[in-house]
């Protein structure tokens, strides 16, 4: 099977599963991949890369590429034992394609009527935010990569969409641009830079974070050592504990709303459209987006400051494993995690850990600056 066979395979089955073909920045990513190039020289080489940095290809266009592709492997039983796709076994993956006799014979034919690109793309809002790169998509917006050309340079942001004729949705963007607009005075907070209604949509602008998602570096980089992970969770407890000393409460702490900045390593909160202000008492349902990183109390509509600790523990885990949290088995009588018989661990650090993932929401650390102490009170000597 040649690149371009495999392409043809993979936009078969994209139009079978979301009804459109890769783009084509994704089939510069999955050529380029094949050819064992780095991103820095398929942006050189194919002209749908070029305008964009590496970090946005890396970050965005190949880890959204990526993650569709484990997709559909996963639903073909091409990957085994938790493998995930990535660019250096691409070929590998297609002798199993060979291997299972799924090659086409012919190309695709793609449907006229299936627009290949995003009508988003290219567009000026407010006069001034030209979007010019998707990101991502669920069941409540689109995000975008933006540019403000208001200035002499243009200025990269993100741009965040939703439909206006919803309740439900108009609720999410003003929760989300009034927790930025609060809390982004926080260094590791973005800075809210627009919110406006613009042709049936809701828009919120906000600053562009140069940097990796935490679940890009927890696919890469397992498992960590224990070092890594007392750092990771002190520089998430920091922001957090900021957060809850507002009296808020994030709900959404996972790997895929924490950026790792480029310029000095701090870790960047995402994702506020779930933001609960304990004053309020408002309840909202929890979104399955979370995976394994909700609270047992915050999946029935009872959030607390302790379940925002809770999914940062699971994420301390993770990375200290290696292993994603759906995947651990539960003491029958507790109901707690069971994942110390995977590692050897400082029992220190163990300890601390499974105070902050306890079931019983009452035995966990009741806020972030609790968990952060107990973290800080460690002898970082023993885990060098």
């Amino acid at each position: 099977m040649t690149p371009e066979e495999f392409i043809n395979f993979i936009n078969h089955e994209f139009l079978q599963i979301e009804g459109k073909p890769v783009d084509n920045r994704e089939e510069a990513i999955i050529r380029g991949s094949l050819q064992g190039l780095t991103y820095e020289e398929m942006k050189k080489n194919e002209s749908a890369l070029k305008g964009l940095n590496v970090s946005y290809i890396a970050r965005f266009v190949a880890h959204n590429l990526w993650n569709k592709l484990n997709n559909i492997f996963q639903k073909k039983s091409i990957l085994v034992n938790g493998e995930r796709v990535r660019k250096s076994n691409l070929w590998d993956l297609i002798e199993r394609i060979n291997q299972q006799g799924l090659i086409l014979e012919q190309p695709p034919s793609l449907n006229p009527l299936i627009s290949l690109s995003d009508p988003m793309l290219d567009k000026v809002l407010l006069g001034r935010y030209r979007v010019i790169g998707d990101l991502a998509s669920n069941e409540y917006s689109k995000t975008y990569l933006a540019e403000d050309i208001g200035f002499s340079q243009s200025v990269p942001c993100i741009v965040k969409q939703w439909q206006s004729n919803s309740e439900k949705m108009t609720q999410r963007f003003q929760r989300e641009a009034w927790a930025l607009q609060e809390l982004g005075r926080h260094d590791q907070i973005p800075q809210l830079l627009a919110d406006f209604e613009e042709g049936g949509y809701y828009y919120l602008v906000h600053q562009f974070i140069e940097g990796k998602y935490l679940s890009q570096k927890l696919i890469l980089e397992q498992p960590w050592s224990e070092f890594q992970v007392v750092d990771l969770l002190k520089k998430i407890l920091e922001v957090l504990a900021f957060i809850h000393q507002q009296n808020k409460i994030h709900r959404e702490i996972n790997p895929d709303n924490l950026i790792e900045r480029d310029s000095d390593g701090k870790i960047v909160l995402i994702g506020f459209g779930s933001l609960k202000q304990v004053a309020t008492g408002q309840t909202i349902t929890t979104q399955n987006s979370n995976r394994g990183y909700i609270a047992p109390e915050q999946a029935v509509g009872s959030p607390r400051f302790c379940s925002d600790v809770y999914a940062v523990g699971k994420i301390g885990i993770q990375a200290l494993t290696g292993i994603e949290p759906t995947k651990f088995k539960v003491d029958p009588n507790t109901l707690n995690t069971i994942w110390r018989e995977h590692i050897q661990v400082n029992s220190h650090l163990g300890d601390i850990l499974d105070k902050m993932i306890c079931y019983d929401f009452r035995q966990r650390y009741s806020t972030a600056t609790e968990a952060l102490q107990a973290l800080e009170s460690l002898n970082l000597e023993a885990f060098t």
